[in-house]
């Protein structure tokens, strides 16, 4: 029983020796006669590993290229704004320096005397207080205090108190708490308007005064000229008067250039 043992043992060591040797044997003649065998076999085993470097290779090349084309078309976008914004800037430019020659043309074309004067305003609301504008005209133009002001020619604003060698100050209608006599053009009634500011009036009239949101009030005169343009009408149920707001048909701060007009 002993034998049997170690006999059974003795070849389960030798058969694994067995198999590698053979194995090697058969390695050692493949490779004497068939020099290429094994090298036939590398390559079909690593051809799947190649292929697949190349693919990984060329993927990288070109999300490479694809990340540098993008880095271009965004350097190439941010010149072409650029460039975009100042051929914007050269237009807006423009723009300014047509309708300031349009603006020139129509208060030319309007003026209709010798005694228009073309005034540049130096300083408007709200740079200045209380309603009030310099002009870069004064007594060198013959200038003088209660000379009306005008904008396009049509539109008065207020008059000359001041008057210096080159320049002038003038006030305007709508200075908080100044009164002037109007006219509503549509059905000639006659009211005393108050100045609130910021080209802006109000006055209380009774309900029955005929009144309405547009209507346009002048001075009184052969020539009048446009103060204000109702644009509100506020009205009580238990009031018999009703509160009437008007406004200048100018911005006053974007106003550049006015007319003086010397005959007054």
């Amino acid at each position: 029983m002993i034998y049997l043992q170690k006999s059974k043992k003795t070849r389960g060591v030798m058969f694994p020796v067995l198999v590698v040797a053979v194995f090697l044997i058969f390695v050692i003649l493949a490779q004497s006669f068939f020099p290429s065998f094994f090298g036939g076999i590398f390559n079909f085993l690593a051809r799947p590993l190649w292929r697949s470097d190349n693919f990984f290779s060329q993927n990288i090349r070109m999300v490479g290229g694809f990340l540098g084309s993008r880095n271009n078309l965004i350097k190439e976008n941010n010149i072409f704004k650029t460039e975009l914004d100042s051929v914007k800037f050269l237009l807006l430019d423009r723009d300014i320096l047509v309708k300031e020659n349009n603006d020139l043309k129509e208060l030319f074309s309007r003026t209709n005397t010798s005694n228009n004067i073309l005034a540049t305003v130096l300083v408007k609301p709200p740079q200045s207080s209380y309603d009030t504008v310099i002009l870069d005209v004064g007594s060198n133009l013959d200038v003088k205090n209660g000379n009306r002001i005008f904008a396009n020619g049509s539109i008065v604003l207020g008059e000359i108190i001041e008057v210096y060698g080159q320049a002038s100050k003038a006030k305007l209608y709508s200075t908080a708490g100044e009164k002037i006599q109007v006219v509503n053009v549509r059905n000639n009634i006659s009211l005393e308007i108050i100045g609130q500011g910021g080209g802006n009036f109000d006055v209380m009239v009774p309900r029955e005064i005929d009144i309405v949101s547009g209507d346009i009030f002048v001075l009184p005169g052969l020539f009048s000229k446009i103060l204000g343009v109702v644009f509100s009408i506020e009205t009580n149920p238990e009031d018999s008067f009703r509160h009437v707001l008007l406004k200048s048909p100018v911005n006053i701060s974007q106003i550049k250039l006015m007319l003086v007009d010397t005959s007054l």
